[in-house]
């Protein structure tokens, strides 16, 4: 085991329950498995700041006992998930049940994907910074809220403008002040779409996609264009896997055409390109900015008519060089400024 990483998840979770979840006395559960060496050690880590907590190893219980015991929790209790895939009990998410019965969940998910090399920057992306995520992110949201015009724009160039936005949402991680207490242990996001979806236009440079393994896909860069929120690619660098996999299957789908909605701000310093984390999930949270590709947006989802087929919803990565809200630079040189 690597008694250096371990060491330092024990004093990173501390902070976590303390500060993210504001764990007291309340009953405690850990929920592990230890299918994968990073699901073991985080599962060490947490077990070592949570003394009186009732420790469980999903592969040892029944699901219907199991969902029993957790969902006899009295309200307040809190529950920790580290999982190498997604715990499933059932159709429904273990952490939608249990915010459901008024229980605090944080969720580690798909510690599986992460190669040993990504261990340290998943220990650096999970610090932390919920302050920071908070004070910037409502910043970075009043701005876009009130701003006439965003413009992506990518390191070689190329322009990608929206018109007016809608409300935001941020994802900070100050998970107690939430109604519900948790969510995905890696935080820092804020995430908006076009009022309009007709002022989308212009190109983006993609420099990852989701596999079908929803592991992320580092690329070299291609471009795609983008009218009035519909996305085509013609470009000869586009990987065949991107067209076929994500493209062809989205238009097979959905009226035979691929639109963007979701405008994503990574605000994570720890994970980029250079520091990626091969969870889709994780890796949205990057410092930098990702479009979703799919009608699907479970937020904004009044917005399409319910006879409007809305399936997917997959996360592309922008070769991002700047981000300017109504003409002012708020992201250069890989940093927001």
């Amino acid at each position: 085991m690597n008694t250096t990483l371990l060491e330092r998840l024990i004093q990173i979770t501390k902070v976590v329950l303390e500060k993210q979840m504001q764990c007291k006395d309340e009953p405690q559960v850990l929920l592990f498995d230890r299918q994968c060496d990073f699901s073991s050690i985080l599962a060490d880590a947490y077990s070592a700041n949570m003394p009186r907590a009732e420790k469980i190893n999903f592969d040892d219980e029944k699901p219907d006992e199991l969902r029993e015991k957790l969902l006899s929790l009295p309200s307040g209790s809190t529950v920790v998930l580290v999982q190498s895939s997604n715990f499933r009990l059932d159709d429904f998410r273990i952490r939608l049940q249990l915010f459901n019965a008024g229980i605090g969940c944080l969720e580690h998910a798909h510690l599986k994907y992460f190669a040993p090399d990504e261990f340290e920057t998943y220990a650096n992306a999970l610090e932390y910074r919920g302050d920071y995520y908070e004070r910037f992110g409502g910043l970075l949201a009043g701005k876009l809220e009130q701003a006439s015009e965003l413009k992506i724009v990518s390191k070689n160039g190329s322009v990608l403008s929206f018109g007016p936005m809608e409300e935001c949402k941020t994802n900070h991680g100050v998970f107690w002040k939430q109604k519900n207490r948790g969510g995905a242990a890696i935080c820092g996001e804020v995430f908006t779409e076009a009022k309009d979806f007709s002022s989308v236009n212009g190109e983006l440079m993609v420099a990852a996609y989701p596999g079908t393994d929803w592991k992320m896909v580092p690329c070299e860069a291609f471009k795609v264009k983008i009218t009035e929120s519909i996305l085509t690619c013609d470009d000869p660098k586009c990987p065949p896997p991107f067209r076929k996999d994500v493209l062809d299957v989205i238009a097979a789908s959905e009226d035979g055409e691929v639109m963007i909605r979701e405008a994503g701000f990574g605000l994570n310093p720890a994970i980029s390109h250079a520091n990626p984390l091969s969870d889709v999930s994780a890796f949205e949270r990057m410092a930098g900015f990702h479009i979703s590709l799919g009608k699907k947006h479970p937020i904004y989802r009044k917005k399409l008519a319910k006879s409007v087929v809305q399936r997917y919803h997959m996360d592309i990565f922008a070769d991002l060089d700047q981000i300017l809200i109504d003409d002012e630079v708020v992201f250069k040189g890989g940093s927001y400024i």
